[in-house]
């Protein structure tokens, strides 16, 4: 039933749907093909979705998706964009063959009342870099944020919906700039269930990788806790190498107002430069259309288990967070003399290294003053050789 009718003749675009006797178990969101409509009724098919030829047969439906409508909707902001917004259903249909009509429960659902897809980078560690190292290798957690119509005093379960997509970007300098080529793997759609205790874990194979081990359901305060760290991944008698990461004004931002965190999936991306910066390969895998299918959650020691109304959101693609890596040598104070003995020894090498360019450097101005001078003496014969000739 679509109250607009055929005046706004908007079409739905996807369901939440389950056959299972719980309710909210294996929620599938599934694309639906308009077939025809009479004034405010339209009728869709369901792709990709076979009947079942039991004599009993359930259909939970959570909710039912249209298009986003740009004027009508509300943004999503923090550059996040909505493709599909959702319609509470909430409600189970019981078929039997052997009868002509259906039963109809109207089941409880939670509602998402704010939400922000982003995702947290962090270094797979420092690798050897002609002519110098550098960091070329991450890794990508991405998360959503969100609060609730209903109050949530502990998150135990969530069932999640995305689409993920591999992409490359290949840039190469030629004589008019640096052009980039882009190409996209096959898009994919995820199914991802979430428990409480479930951590992701990482380490890069890089020198001085910091080890990431993270909570995949967490408060937003706990997530800000984690993400604004410090921590030493290597240490001696000599030199300790801190990594840190800080979650930035902007993403800080966009976290306000929101309750929970899901850490959903874990990605890689890499940025390598080749032939000395004129060319290079970037690599990470874009995850978009991000909704929330099922929360199981503890509120006032009473537990529920319900379907989720939730668009589908996208974040921008580039983290909220930025890190760094600090290197403090530890010399003792009686070799502090040390450090300024190095500093003028590696001046010393600076300036041999430079020698051969300042050689051609004064070589070249020598050369633009001698092709002056000569310019003008031949300017200065030809005058004197006219006022001969009168």
């Amino acid at each position: 039933y679509q109250p607009s009718g055929e005046e706004a003749n908007i079409k739905a675009s996807s369901i939440n749907i389950t056959t299972t006797e719980d309710n909210v178990s294996d929620i599938r969101n599934k694309p639906l093909e308009f077939l025809n409509s009479d004034g405010v009724f339209y009728k869709y098919k369901i792709n990709d979705f076979a009947v079942s030829d039991d004599e009993i047969r359930l259909y939970t439906i959570v909710s039912i998706f249209r298009p986003f409508i740009e004027g009508i909707d509300e943004e999503a902001g923090f550059d996040n964009t909505i493709s599909e917004v959702p319609y509470p259903v909430a409600k189970e249909f019981t078929f039997r063959t052997s009868s002509d009509g259906y039963e109809m429960e109207v089941l409880d659902v939670i509602t998402i009342v704010e939400k922000f897809v982003g995702l947290v980078r962090y270094s797979g560690g420092i690798y050897p870099s002609y002519p110098s190292f550098s960091t070329s290798e991450y890794f990508d957690s991405h998360f959503v944020a969100f609060t609730t119509d209903i109050p949530i005093d502990k998150l135990l379960e969530a069932d999640l919906y995305y689409v993920s997509q591999d992409w490359r970007v290949d840039g190469k300098t030629n004589l008019s700039g640096k052009e980039y080529t882009t190409s996209f793997g096959k898009a994919v759609e995820q199914y991802v269930s979430l428990t409480f205790g479930d951590q992701l874990k990482h380490k890069g194979t890089g020198a001085f990788a910091p080890t990431i081990v993270r909570d995949r359901i967490r408060t937003v305060e706990q997530f800000l806790t984690d993400e604004n760290v410090r921590e030493y991944v290597y240490t001696s008698a000599v030199v300790d190498v801190s990594y840190s990461s800080k979650i930035t004004e902007e993403g800080i931002a966009a976290l306000q107002g929101k309750q929970w965190v899901l850490s959903f999936a874990d990605t890689e991306y890499s940025l390598v430069s080749q032939n000395s910066g004129l060319s290079s390969i970037e690599m990470g895998t874009s995850v978009s259309d991000v909704t929330i299918l099922r929360l199981k959650f503890i509120t006032d020691d009473e537990t529920y288990n319900l379907g989720v109304v939730d668009n589908k959101q996208t974040g921008s693609g580039n983290p909220i967070n930025d890190f760094e890596y600090d290197v403090d040598f530890k010399l003792p104070s009686w070799l502090d003399g040390l450090k300024d003995i190095a500093k003028l020894i590696l001046l010393i090498v600076f300036i041999i290294l430079m020698l051969p360019v300042v050689y051609y450097v004064l070589k070249f101005v020598v050369w633009i003053f001698k092709s002056i001078a000569k310019a003008i003496k031949r300017s200065s014969k030809k005058r004197e050789q006219k006022k001969k000739n009168k």
